[in-house]
């Protein structure tokens, strides 16, 4: 045998081109080293400590003359035709067996693993529908509760105005000289009051600002702080552009009128939108001092947060 049909005995015929260049035999390969052999290109110590092995051995075998032969195998009788006829319908029906098994096994996990995503969808969708029917749920609940807080709103609103009329009609039936004296009716005094709020329901800033007298003041009774009209004016005019809806609600009563001015005190609701979208909701009380100038009246002092 070559060199090279050892090496392909021993599977590292990838070494038999070095070794055929170098002209190494068999008989000569039996006298190489290991550090010989990685010369020759096996880095690897396993590949060596093979060769070394192989090499020894058949050195071994080729002073005693090369491995015995093999004894030729007995002669077999003919098989019957009958029996290779059995043989092949079994082998047949064997295999059809086993594709037959192996085609209900492969169906079997196909069908659990279609069982297992349904489920799986159904528990998703009932966890769907589940967030989907508690989303509705609180839905339901806040409309139902903005709806009974505009209907308190309304029915304050509307006692409110009541009480104020009421009480309007006593102070003039009663007084002699305080509000019985007012030279024009609330309506038109109340004129620069009403204007205001819809300045704010239609984010009018100009509307808003022809409200005032010149040397009118603001003073908000929460934090102390008091603004001239035409701080105001400014701070409202930066805010508006800022809204998006503005729901603004109010009921003013006559209180007094004195030296040409007239008091009014004032109940109002508001709901500001911004143009983020959100909402807040204010229900506060206020007074407002209003004059005629030049035949119109004007506001020329609003407290705010009233008791």
């Amino acid at each position: 045998m070559s060199i090279r049909e050892h090496l392909v005995g021993v599977g590292l015929e990838q070494y038999a081109e070095r070794f055929e260049q170098e002209g190494i035999s068999l008989e000569s390969a039996a006298s190489l080293t290991g550090e010989q052999l990685e010369k020759l290109g096996v880095a690897s110590e396993a590949h060596r400590a093979t060769l070394l092995e192989h090499f020894r051995t058949s050195a071994i075998d080729l002073s005693k003359g090369g491995p015995a032969p093999a004894a030729a195998p007995p002669a077999s009788s003919p098989m019957p035709t009958a029996t290779k006829l059995m043989i092949g319908i079994v082998l047949v029906l064997g295999g059809l067996a086993l594709v037959g098994l192996l085609v209900a096994l492969a169906g079997g996990y196909w069908w659990m693993n279609r069982t297992r995503g349904e489920r799986e969808q159904e528990r998703a969708n009932a966890a769907a529908e589940q967030a989907h029917n508690a989303a509705q749920e609180e839905l339901a609940e806040v409309r139902r509760r903005a709806a009974e807080e505009v209907e308190q709103v309304r029915r304050r609103a509307a006692k409110d105005l009541a009480a104020a009329q009421a009480k309007k009609e006593d102070v003039f039936a009663g007084d002699e000289g305080g509000l019985a004296g007012a030279a024009e009716d609330e309506e038109t005094m109340r004129q620069p009051i009403d204007n205001l709020y819809e300045a704010w329901r239609n984010l009018d800033a100009d509307l808003y600002a022809s409200q005032w007298a010149p040397d009118g003041t603001r003073v908000d009774l929460k934090s102390g702080k008091v603004s001239t009209a035409a701080q105001v004016i400014r701070s409202r005019s930066a805010l508006f552009p800022k809204l998006l809806h503005v729901d603004a609600q109010h009921t003013s009563r006559l209180q007094n009128f004195e030296g040409g001015v007239a008091t009014f005190y004032t109940r109002y609701t508001m709901s500001i939108t911004s143009q983020s979208g959100r909402t807040t909701t204010e229900v506060a009380n206020e007074s407002y001092r209003v004059k005629k100038f030049n035949g119109r009246w004007l506001i020329i002092e609003n407290r705010d947060y009233e008791p």
